[in-house]
């Protein structure tokens, strides 16, 4: 056999193995799991809106680390939707770590005191996060949804 042959079938070899070996790190790329809710407060009141922050506990069950981009999502309370936001900029998350994300939703100061009537004078509360976000790996690109739902205590500083 040549010289030629057994350079064609190393780079084949090597090739293959390329294609396999990004194809599996593809499939193993998992979402974030959800942990929980951790808190709701009323963040900020001014004369045209307020704030409303929830706080979500995640995980990275992934050996690699990955960015968070396109985080857009809709905040429950008790069954009330306070409304749609989304989250400028990306987030880093580290290889196998848990991860808080802060979800800002402002409302329009007419909605306010129904809010504050049903929702922030009780201690607890049900909280619901219905969105989604692009990870984004070295290898993998792609959008998932997330959806952490919790009793969570209400913070009123």
């Amino acid at each position: 056999m040549g010289e030629g042959f057994m350079k064609r079938v190393l780079i084949t070899v090597c090739l293959c193995a390329l294609v396999l070996t990004a194809c599996s790190a593809q499939q193993v790329i998992k979402t974030p799991t959800i942990i929980k809710i951790t808190e709701v407060e009323l963040l900020d009141i001014n004369r045209n809106d307020a704030t409303v922050r929830v706080g979500a506990l995640f995980h990275n069950p992934n050996a690699v680390g990955y960015t968070l981009e396109n985080i857009t999502f809709s905040t429950f309370i008790d069954g009330q939707p306070l409304g749609t936001s989304s989250m400028q900029g990306a987030l880093n998350v580290n290889a196998n770590e848990d991860f808080e994300v802060w979800f800002d939703t402002k409302l329009l100061l007419d909605s306010l005191p129904m809010l504050l009537l049903s929702v922030f004078s009780r201690p607890a509360v049900d909280v619901e996060v219905k969105g989604q976000a692009t990870l984004v790996t070295d290898i993998k690109k792609f959008t998932f949804s997330f959806n952490p739902k919790s009793k969570v205590e209400v913070k009123n500083d």
